[in-house]
């Protein structure tokens, strides 16, 4: 198992991230197609184009693949408290399991830092459960910049795993650098740092 944290700055509140991500406008002005929707939860699937799998990787991944994300907030936290969701994205036929966990702590524009990205290498067997967002997030997260003390500082704790016999290190130090860019440019457009 591959691990890695990404970290950044928003303008918008913990509770406003949170809607953002449970809003099917979100993911369908980004071209989804929403499975199902409701509550605390949504899956959605995207279009996986042929380039985005690195050639070594193709033969685990079938034709005309989709990339499916399941998205699972915890229970709303009131007002001025972190905010917690978890996605899960898989490629349905493909040996492959990308895991991210959201946390949105409240914090005052100002004081936020920058975006970084972090990668402690290891290959632990445990670890934060949660899923990576695919496609730019819209909907709720654009409109007029939100109040001073409103903002959030971001962490996204991501795993990739793998469950083919003997090459699945192979499979997820192959899959790792993809994983990583598509999520960072994901997580700077969810916290608005683009």
């Amino acid at each position: 198992m591959k691990t890695f944290s990404l970290t950044g700055a928003s303008a918008l509140s913990p509770a406003r991230l949170r809607a953002g991500l449970l809003d099917p406008t979100t993911w369908r002005s980004q071209g989804a197609t929403l499975e199902s929707e409701g509550g605390d939860a949504l899956t959605a699937s995207f279009p996986l184009p042929a380039d985005s799998v690195p050639d070594a990787l193709s033969r685990f991944v079938p034709d005309r693949a989709s990339l499916r994300m399941e998205v699972r907030a915890d229970a709303e936290a009131p007002t001025g408290t972190p905010q917690t969701a978890h996605l899960t994205v898989t490629v349905p036929g493909a040996p492959v399991v990308v895991r991210v966990a959201f946390t949105a702590h409240p914090t005052a524009p100002a004081s936020q830092p920058a975006a970084s990205d972090t990668h402690d290498g290891s290959e632990s067997p445990g670890g934060p459960s949660a899923d990576p967002p695919s496609g730019s997030l819209g909907g709720p997260f654009a409109g007029p910049p939100a109040t001073e003390g409103a903002g959030s500082t971001v962490t996204a704790h991501a795993e990739l795993e793998s469950s083919v016999p003997l090459f699945g290190p192979m499979v997820e130090s192959a899959l790792e650098p993809v994983v990583r860019s598509q999520l960072r440019e994901k997580f700077d457009q969810l916290v608005d740092l683009r």
